[in-house]
């Protein structure tokens, strides 16, 4: 009986083949009679022959829906097939911690209560060194441990290393966005807006490949409007939720555009400034955070 689905979006192409980096992913997974792997193809220039590790394990290739396009969307074509009744999500070129992936799917046949296991993450380099991505997270799960509030995970973007019930999903009617980057940030706002029940499994389970060509990276104008555009649908999301408190200072972010792109940066600002949608921290952190960078104390 299939209890876990795990989602994997990939597009192919022959300037960014992960043919490879897919290949270590299926292999750094359990072989577990409960797991499905959706792969889900959106729209590749090439087909990807996989190598199937698997006998137990269940393999099954879609496609993603005519006329959609990238991750978000493949992601929920993906919710749409899977059988299990708990999700999981990872992208195409990161991999899993096989035994300790497998020791927090069987920690939910013994905790039947949570909507969400939230579970921990490294990040790696192709030198083997250790990387970075997964701190901010990291630091998210450590101060849940102390409040118990779903809403301090709200930052915590990423898809990958939580199972989440596939009821609680459909219920709440959380979507992944269809935007081209930054898809999985609305989706886990609106998972943890829902108030859901979450159980921190501390082990490792899911490390993060570092350094490669990727979305996260895009520095283009482009990729930095929509950026800004999914952090004002979350703005608005938090007003209607009744916790603008939450909201994450928009000023920052132009402050870090600033010097690729001046006129265009300063266009946005003011644009946002005369809607109305662009946060400030509050004052007393301002004054703090300019001090320390002119080195007041």
């Amino acid at each position: 009986m299939i209890k876990f689905s795990l989602v994997v979006p990939f597009f192919l192409t022959k300037k960014d083949d992960r043919t490879s980096y897919m290949n270590e992913l299926l292999c750094s997974l359990p072989d577990r009679a409960d797991l499905e792997v959706l792969l889900v193809d959106d729209h590749s220039e090439f087909d990807y022959e996989q190598e199937n590790p698997f006998e137990q394990t269940k393999l099954i290739r879609i496609d993603n829906n005519i006329g959609k396009k990238f991750a978000g969307s493949a992601r929920n074509a993906g919710i749409c097939k899977s059988r299990g009744d708990y999700l999981i999500f990872a992208d195409s070129d990161d991999m899993f911690c096989c035994q300790n992936f497998s020791a927090a799917l069987d920690s939910v046949y013994d905790n039947q209560d949570e909507d969400i296991v939230v579970c921990r993450a490294t990040s790696f380099i192709e030198d083997g060194k250790i990387g970075t991505r997964h701190l901010y997270a990291d630091n998210l799960i450590s101060k849940f441990n102390q409040t118990g509030d779903p809403h301090d995970l709200i930052p915590f973007h990423g898809p990958w290393a939580k199972i989440i019930r596939k009821s609680f999903v459909m219920k709440h009617m959380v979507e992944f966005g269809e935007t081209r980057l930054a898809n999985d940030v609305l989706f886990n706002v609106k998972l943890m807006l829902a108030s859901p029940r979450i159980r921190v499994f501390e082990d490792t389970i899911y490390r993060i490949r570092q350094g490669n060509s990727s979305l996260t990276n895009d520095p283009s104008w482009s990729a930095i409007k929509i950026r800004l555009a999914v952090a004002r649908q979350v703005h608005e999301l938090l007003i209607l939720a009744g916790r603008p408190d939450l909201r994450s200072p928009l000023h920052y972010q132009y402050q870090k555009y600033f010097k690729a792109f001046p006129i265009k940066t300063f266009a946005e600002f003011v644009r946002s400034l005369t809607a109305g949608d662009l946060v400030f921290s509050p004052p007393k952190k301002m004054f703090s955070t300019l001090s320390k960078k002119v080195g007041l104390y």
